[in-house]
């Protein structure tokens, strides 16, 4: 297989024009029931913006959603449908935008998003999905050192290891060489304080997805963090997400790392 098919092609499916269109109907719903902050600012950029639902009664702290879309594509209000279970656990929900590629680098990115946690309060769960899960990842690694007060890391999917982008299409956008993608690779600069972890992937994703996150939870874990790889049956790239609605393996998995 090539890196082409591994990280776009083979990651697609028939079914995923209903799926979308059934996240953005959901995401609808979400936001007319659950009237949150709209586009609230974190940083000059003006996608340094996050919508904020309030939890159900006291928050127990504040879930932060980063989106995927390869660094280069799609935005928070997409994923409004995983807010409405987690506020009813009790959790305020910071669906999070961030600059794009190639307007920035991967490394801006990072960057940008970091300055999100000034806004947010604790405890906080870092979720991403996909390039969110690169983000979270790299948000996590400098947790401690930054005095952030994060519960822990839900990385969805992620690239951990982005070397393998530089031979895709996708670095049409991205502009990564072999240097800079091991630079921002959070697999290749684990530390031994980073919060616990938990590492998802669907059972149908690629080989290469599913090496992504075995990888990145045995360097999580080797310099004695807390991680678990935990797959998702049947789940693609996208249907993993359902996840976070009703008894789902991510919504278990937040309530895991709150407890």
């Amino acid at each position: 297989m090539t890196a082409q098919f591994d990280y776009l092609d083979g990651q697609l499916r028939a079914t995923h024009p209903a799926l979308f269109a059934r996240f953005a109907a959901a995401s609808a719903r979400a936001v007319a029931e659950c009237a949150p902050e709209i586009d609230v600012g974190y940083g000059p950029h003006p996608r340094q913006t996050f919508d904020l639902f309030r939890a159900v009664g006291r928050a127990r702290g504040t879930l932060a959603y980063f989106h995927g879309g390869y660094w280069q594509a799609r935005d928070k209000a997409d994923f409004a449908f995983i807010a409405p279970s987690l506020v009813a656990d009790g959790h305020d929900v910071a669906l999070v935008n961030y600059p794009l590629c190639p307007e920035v680098s991967v490394a801006d990115i990072g960057d940008a998003a970091a300055w999100v946690m000034a806004h947010l309060t604790g405890p906080v769960i870092l979720a991403g999905h996909s390039a969110g899960g690169q983000i979270v990842a790299g948000l996590g690694l400098v947790a401690q050192a930054r005095g952030w007060d994060v519960a822990g890391v839900l990385a969805i999917s992620g690239v951990f290891d982005l070397v393998p982008l530089v031979e895709t299409t996708l670095n049409e956008r991205l502009g990564l060489d072999a240097e800079s993608a091991l630079a921002v690779s959070p697999v290749c600069r684990v530390v031994g304080s980073a919060p616990r972890a938990i590492f998802a992937v669907g059972g149908g994703e690629t080989a290469a997805f599913h090496a992504q996150t075995r990888r990145m939870t045995r360097a999580w874990a080797a310099v004695g963090n807390a991680a678990r790889e935990m797959i998702v049956p049947e789940a693609d790239h996208f249907s993993i997400l359902d996840g976070f609605c009703g008894d789902g393996a991510l919504r278990k998995a937040v309530r895991a790392l709150s407890a």
